[in-house]
């Protein structure tokens, strides 16, 4: 089970991706406004964030930049009615793992979220066993004063 923060400023959208979520076993918690969200973020630490760009009292890819800045260890996808390429490429800059321009499906959706969930496991795995399995001692003490 995941803990899932949904930052939508439209209400029916919102409430339908929360309610879906939870269907599938998550626990989420959505934030109509920039403001919210960041409270969200603080109390629940989610893994999960499902980001929109535009909202009412803010932008939500400088709101995920600041989050970026706080912690790496969640996901977030962007969910966005925009769909310039200028505006998905700085998404992914900034460190979505995944841009979505909607309309889209809900199990669109679910299967983006496990395969980038799938992937992050597999890369944690891999970066684990290096940490501590093929790479000389000195050099994991070295990595580690990085």
């Amino acid at each position: 089970m995941l803990k899932i923060l949904i930052v939508e400023d439209e209400e029916n959208l919102g409430i339908t991706l929360k309610e879906y979520l939870e269907s599938l076993g998550h626990e989420s918690f959505w934030a109509n406004s920039a403001f919210l969200a960041k409270e969200l973020f603080h109390s629940k630490k989610p893994d999960l964030i499902l980001m929109d760009i535009q909202l009412p009292d803010g932008n939500g890819l400088e709101l995920c930049q600041l989050f970026r800045k706080e912690r790496l260890d969640f996901v977030f996808l962007i969910l966005s009615a925009m769909n310039d390429p200028e505006t998905k490429v700085f998404g992914l800059e900034i460190g979505a793992e995944d841009y979505m321009t909607k309309p889209f499906a809900l199990k669109e959706l679910n299967f983006r979220i496990q395969k980038v969930l799938k992937n992050k496991e597999i890369f944690n795995k891999r970066c684990s066993f290096k940490n501590h399995q093929s790479f000389p001692k000195r050099m994991r003490d070295f990595r580690a004063t990085l």
